[in-house]
């Protein structure tokens, strides 16, 4: 920790032959639900994916935490930024956390709840009471995937091998 309260973190994981696809490598946080509002400088303004980010614009863009929830018809993994150079999380006064990438873009997503919690329910109503804030940061998420109306699977070049070694610095 430097003087001025700045955290540089970094998270790796050596090669592990053998093992399945890596969906994502990153670290999940949890913070108090008073730091509901986001900013960032990535592809925005709209949830982006690394393999549906060509509607995105690289700008600064704001939000809130419980409106970062995408509203499918069932409630599942949302919210995501590609491409993100920092990533505030604050309360309304403006204070909270700031994320900045070391050496290269990262993921960014802010919500009120766990994955698990959006898997868990059927509907949005299903959904527990905001108790706290989730922020995720990445340096990469697979892709989605579907890119016909049968279920493609994710392209070969939005997936990751956990034979290669993984690295976030932020």
């Amino acid at each position: 920790c430097a003087a001025d309260g700045t955290l540089h973190v970094e998270a790796a994981m050596p090669p592990a032959p053998g093992l399945a696809e890596l969906p994502l490598f990153g670290l999940q946080f949890t913070l108090a639900p008073v730091l509901d509002r986001f900013r960032y400088y990535g592809l925005g303004p709209g949830e982006t994916q690394i393999d549906r980010c060509r509607g995105g614009r690289l700008g600064r863009w704001s939000g809130t935490v419980a409106g970062n929830l995408t509203r499918y018809l069932r409630p599942q993994e949302c919210g995501n930024r590609v491409g993100t150079r920092f990533a505030e999380v604050t309360d309304a006064a403006g204070r909270g956390l700031r994320f900045a990438a070391v050496d290269v873009p990262f993921e960014f997503q802010a919500l009120p709840w766990t994955p698990f919690e959006l898997e868990a329910a059927r509907h949005v109503e299903d959904l527990p009471p905001i108790r706290r804030t989730v922020v995720r940061i990445a340096s990469w998420q697979m892709g989605v995937g579907g890119d016909d109306s049968w279920g493609a699977p994710v392209a070969a070049r939005y997936r990751r091998s956990a034979d290669t070694a993984q690295v976030l610095r932020f």
